[in-house]
C-alpha cells in the first residue's frame, strides 16, 4: 500500500509539473504573440492598414504625425469638433475617425522620444476620448463598421495602450465592443471577424480561445468552392464574383498581418497552407496592379478617386511584409515594390486569364490589357453601400489599356459610363444604375483559355435587347478585339460599341 500511495503522489506531481509547463508554454505564446503585435503595429516597415473597407476611402487613416495635435484639440468632454458625429453615412462613417484618432494617439505613446509633458496629455487624451465613446456608443448603419471595424481599431488600440488602458475601457472593449464580433459568415469577412476575437483572447490572456481564433482564420487560407481563394487563384465574395482589390485584399492584408504576428508560436499558420497563400498573391494579386496603380476591373465596387493607386501602395506593403514572413519568396515579393514604384519597367510579362471569374490579363514590357465579362456562372459587378452605383457595364467586355498607367487616372467624376472600353451596348440617354447580383446576362458561353503567353477570350452576349459575339486574342503586343452578329431586335436604341475612352492629352 505504501508503494502504491507513494507512486500515487508521483504521478500526481508529474501532471502538476506537466499542467504548470504547459502553461508556461501557453504564457509564453501569448506574451510573444502580443509583442509581434505591437512590432508589427509599430515597427514592421511599411506594415499594411487592417481597416481596408474604411481605410481605404477617402477619410483614410489619420496621420500617426498628427497625435498630439489630436491630444490638443479634445474637448473637455472627450470629442473632437473636426469630426461629424451624426453622420450615417454606410460608407466613410465619420464617427469611426474618433477611434482611429485614438489609434494614433495610443501609436504616439510608444514612441522613444515622447516627453513626459507629452505623455500625460496624451494619456488624458485617451483616457476622455474613450469615456465620450464609453457613453454614447456609437454604432453606423451599416453592420460592417459595428462588428468588424471598430472592434478591430479598438482591439489594437487596447493592446498598444497595455497597462495604460483605464480599467473601465479594457472592459468595454473586451466585454462590449468586441463581443460583437465572433465566429461566423465566410471569406474576408470571416477572416475578419475571427481577427477580432483573437485580439480579445490576447486582450484576456485566454489560450484556448487564442487557438480557436488562429484555426478559425487558417481555415480560410486554402482554395474555397466558393468564397474565398479560388483554384485559378482569384478571390470571391458575395458570391462568384471577382473581388481582387476589396475583399481579396482584405484578406491578403489580414492574412499577413497574422501570418506576421503569430511566427514561431502555437498559433502559427501551418507551413504546407503558406503555400496556397503565396500562390495567391504572387499568382493572383501580383498581375493585377501596373505602374503604381491596380486594375480598374479588379478594384471591384470600390472605383472612387485615388482607390486604384491607394490599393497598389496597400498590396506594396503586403508584399514588403511577406518579404520577412516567406523569405523563400522574397525575390519575386521584391520584384513587385520595385516593378510599382516611379519610373521603373515592367519586367512581368505574359498572360494569364482567370476561369473562375471571367477575368483576362495580358502583360507586355511596354503596355497592360486586361478584360471583364460576366456570365451566367460570374457575377459582373455590384453596387453595396453607394458604392458603384452607374458601374452597370463594367463588365461587359471592358477592354483597359494602360501604357504610362495614368491613362484613367481618377477619371471616374467624368467617365461617359455608357461607353465603357471594350463594350457593344444599347446606347440610353442616361446611364442606368447598377443592379442586384442577378442583374446579369445569361448566356453561359463566355470565358478564355491562356498558356502563360498569349489568350483567347469569348463572350455570347445578350443584354438589354442587344446580342453580339465578341472575341479577343492576346499574344506579344497584339491585341485583337472582334465582333460579329450584332444585332438589336427588342431595342429601338442605337447600339454602340467602344474602342476605348480614357483622359485627354492635350487640346
Amino acid at each position: 500500500m505504501k508503494l502504491h500511495h507513494l507512486l500515487l503522489s508521483l504521478l500526481s506531481l508529474t501532471c502538476a509539473f506537466a499542467t504548470r509547463a504547459e502553461g508556461d508554454t501557453h504564457a509564453a505564446d501569448l506574451d510573444r504573440a502580443t509583442l509581434q503585435f505591437k512590432e508589427f503595429l509599430l515597427v514592421t516597415p511599411g506594415r499594411a492598414p487592417s481597416n481596408l473597407e474604411s481605410r481605404s476611402h477617402n477619410s483614410g487613416s489619420p496621420e500617426v504625425s498628427g497625435a498630439l495635435r489630436f491630444a490638443r484639440e479634445i474637448q473637455p468632454d472627450g470629442s473632437w469638433a473636426t469630426v461629424n458625429y451624426a453622420d450615417t453615412s454606410r460608407s466613410s462613417w465619420r464617427p469611426f475617425e474618433h477611434v482611429l484618432r485614438m489609434v494614433a494617439m495610443a501609436v504616439q505613446l510608444q514612441k522613444a522620444n515622447v516627453t513626459p509633458e507629452e505623455r500625460q496629455q496624451l494619456l488624458k487624451a485617451c483616457a476622455a476620448a474613450g469615456s465620450f465613446w464609453r457613453a454614447k456608443d456609437f454604432k453606423c448603419p451599416n453592420w460592417w463598421y459595428n462588428e468588424i471595424g471598430a472592434p478591430q481599431s479598438f482591439g489594437e488600440y487596447a493592446l498598444l495602450m497595455g497597462k495604460d488602458l483605464p480599467a473601465e475601457d479594457f472592459k468595454f472593449i473586451t466585454g462590449t465592443i468586441l463581443a460583437r464580433s465572433g465566429f461566423r459568415m465566410t471569406g474576408q469577412n470571416k477572416v475578419w471577424l475571427a481577427g477580432n476575437v483573437l485580439m480579445k483572447a490576447l486582450l484576456l490572456r485566454d489560450a484556448a480561445l487564442a487557438e480557436k481564433a488562429a484555426a478559425t482564420i487558417w481555415s480560410e487560407v486554402t482554395v474555397m468552392p466558393e468564397e474565398g481563394m479560388q483554384p485559378d487563384w482569384s478571390f470571391h465574395q458575395h458570391g462568384p464574383q471577382q473581388q481582387f482589390g476589396n475583399y481579396g485584399l482584405g484578406f491578403a492584408v489580414e492574412i499577413t498581418r497574422w501570418v506576421t504576428i503569430l511566427r514561431d508560436t502555437r498559433f502559427a499558420l501551418p507551413r504546407e497552407q503558406l503555400a496556397d497563400f503565396r500562390n495567391y498573391l504572387l499568382e493572383g494579386m501580383d498581375w493585377t496592379c501596373w505602374r503604381g496603380s491596380m486594375d480598374i476591373s479588379a478594384c471591384a465596387r470600390q472605383i472612387m478617386p485615388g482607390s486604384p493607386a491607394a490599393k497598389a501602395r496597400a498590396i506594396k506593403r503586403v508584399f514588403e511584409n511577406m518579404r520577412v514572413a516567406d523569405p523563400g519568396s522574397a525575390a519575386r515579393y521584391s520584384a513587385f515594390v520595385t516593378r510599382n514604384t516611379a519610373g521603373a519597367p515592367n519586367d512581368l510579362v505574359g498572360s494569364r486569364f482567370y476561369w473562375r471569374s471571367d477575368y483576362g490579363l495580358h502583360r507586355q514590357p511596354d503596355f497592360y490589357a486586361t478584360l471583364k465579362m460576366h456570365s451566367a456562372r460570374v457575377i459582373g459587378v455590384e453596387t453595396v453601400n453607394t458604392e458603384n452605383l452607374v458601374g452597370r457595364y463594367l463588365a461587359d467586355g471592358a477592354l483597359f489599356l494602360y501604357s504610362k498607367g495614368d491613362e484613367y487616372a481618377d477619371i471616374f467624376p467624368v467617365l461617359d459610363w455608357r461607353h465603357i472600353p471594350g463594350t457593344t451596348l444599347a446606347w440610353q440617354p442616361e446611364p442606368p444604375l447598377t443592379g442586384k447580383p442577378d442583374d446579369r446576362q445569361r448566356t453561359s458561353w463566355v470565358g478564355g483559355v491562356s498558356d502563360g503567353n498569349a489568350s483567347a477570350a469569348v463572350m455570347d452576349y445578350e443584354r438589354d435587347g442587344v446580342r453580339a459575339r465578341k472575341a479577343w486574342f492576346f499574344r506579344g503586343s497584339l491585341v485583337v478585339s472582334l465582333g460579329n452578329g450584332i444585332q438589336a431586335p427588342a431595342t429601338d436604341k442605337p447600339v454602340h460599341t467602344t474602342l476605348n475612352q480614357c483622359l485627354l492629352q492635350g487640346p
